[in-house]
C-alpha cells in the first residue's frame, strides 16, 4: 500500500466514524428519553389512586403547585389539583394539606392562590401549610421530606406527573402514595405530556448527581386539624 492509499483509508476511517457519530448519537439520546419514561412509570404502578375510595387514610396532602392561571385564561391543571387536594381532607382521608409551589418572586405568590382555593372549597385555614419554596417537583418532593418531616404524604397532581413525583420521592428514600386529578384533555394536555418527557430525563440527571432543592432551610411545622367526619 502505498502512501497515497494509506492516506485514503484514513480518511474513509474517519467518515465513518464521523457518520456513527452523528447518526448515533440522535439515537441514543431517542433511547434514552424512551428509557427514561419507561422506567419512571413504573414508579406509579399500584399507588396512584383515581377513585378517593381508594386512597388510604394518612397524614397530610401535598397539593403540587402549577401557575394559577387568570381570570380569562384559567390554568385548568391548577383547578383539578386544588379540587382533588380539598377532596382528600373534606373525605377524612387527610388532616392536613400542604401546598407546595413557587413564591420566589413577591409579585408572583402560587400558594397563596392555592391555599385561598382550597379555603373556598372548605378546607379550614387551620389545616393549611404553605411551602413557598416548592419552585420545582423535585423541591416540593425533597422539602417534603426534610423540611417538614412527612414521611408517607399523599401527593396529589396530574397521574403522569405523579408518576415522576413518586419516583422522587422513592430515590430519595421515603414512601409516599398519591391522588390523581381527573383527567384533563386538549391541547394544553398535549403539550404538557410532551414537556413531561423532558422532564423525566432531567430526574434522572437530578438524581444521579445529587441535586438539591433551590432553598432548603430550617425544619417547619405542618398545620393539621382533627380528621375531618365526612358528611353522610
Amino acid at each position: 500500500m502505498n502512501v497515497t492509499d494509506d492516506v485514503d483509508l484514513r480518511r474513509r476511517r474517519r467518515k465513518r466514524r464521523g457518520t456513527v457519530a452523528v447518526v448515533g448519537a440522535p439515537v441514543a439520546l431517542l433511547l434514552f428519553i424512551a428509557w427514561s419514561n419507561w422506567h419512571i412509570a413504573q414508579s406509579g404502578k399500584g399507588r396512584i389512586h383515581t377513585d378517593l375510595a381508594d386512597v388510604p387514610v394518612s397524614d397530610v396532602a401535598v397539593v403540587l403547585g402549577t401557575t394559577p392561571g387568570t381570570k380569562s385564561k384559567p390554568n385548568v391543571f391548577f383547578d383539578v389539583r386544588i379540587d382533588a387536594g380539598a377532596e382528600l381532607f373534606l373525605a377524612g382521608k387527610v388532616k392536613g394539606v400542604v401546598v407546595s409551589g413557587d413564591h420566589s418572586l413577591t409579585t408572583y405568590n402560587e400558594t397563596e392562590v392555592m391555599k385561598r382555593e382550597l379555603i373556598a372549597r372548605g378546607v379550614p385555614a387551620a389545616a393549611i401549610t404553605k411551602d413557598d419554596a416548592g419552585l420545582r417537583t423535585l423541591d416540593s418532593v425533597v422539602r417534603s421530606r426534610k423540611v417538614f418531616g412527612l414521611r408517607n404524604p399523599i401527593f396529589v397532581s396530574q397521574d403522569w406527573h405523579l408518576e415522576r413525583t413518586l419516583f422522587l420521592a422513592d430515590a430519595h428514600g421515603y414512601e409516599a402514595q398519591a391522588y390523581a386529578t381527573v383527567d384533563v384533555t386538549g391541547a394544553k394536555a398535549y403539550k404538557a405530556n410532551l414537556r413531561e418527557l423532558l422532564a423525566r430525563v432531567r430526574a434522572h440527571l437530578d438524581v444521579w448527581l445529587g441535586t438539591e432543592p433551590k432553598f432548603l432551610g430550617k425544619k417547619e411545622h405542618v398545620r393539621r386539624v382533627p380528621r375531618h367526619r365526612p358528611t353522610p
